[in-house]
């Protein structure tokens, strides 16, 4: 018997598992970091240098891990889709998915 807390690494029929989980707060997380670093880093005074070094490395760590994001999206089944979805979070998860990456 499954306990009801443990997470499996790849994904079910009907849930994404850990790695992908993993690969999309990961990646909603650093490009938010990376662009506070790349507008801000003016402001930091003798951080300026430490700044921009690790915005370009979050960049590049961003763009590698899309690689491995692709290749474990197609290695993996994708879940069925949640059949009713609230009409109040409909929007904002629309909104926060495909509109907010083409900001960076």
């Amino acid at each position: 018997m499954v306990n009801a807390t443990t997470m499996n690494l790849s994904n079910k029929k009907n849930a994404y598992g850990f790695v992908s989980k993993f690969f999309h707060w990961i990646m909603a997380v650093m490009p938010i970091g990376a662009w506070l670093m790349g507008n801000f880093h003016g402001d930091v005074g003798s951080w300026k240098r430490t700044f921009i070094i690790a915005h370009y490395t979050l960049g590049i760590i961003v763009f590698i891990l899309v690689g491995f994001r692709l290749v474990w999206r197609f290695k993996n089944i994708t879940p069925k889709p949640v059949k009713k979805t609230n009409g109040s979070t409909l929007f904002p998860t629309v909104f926060l998915h495909f509109f907010t990456p083409s900001c960076f």
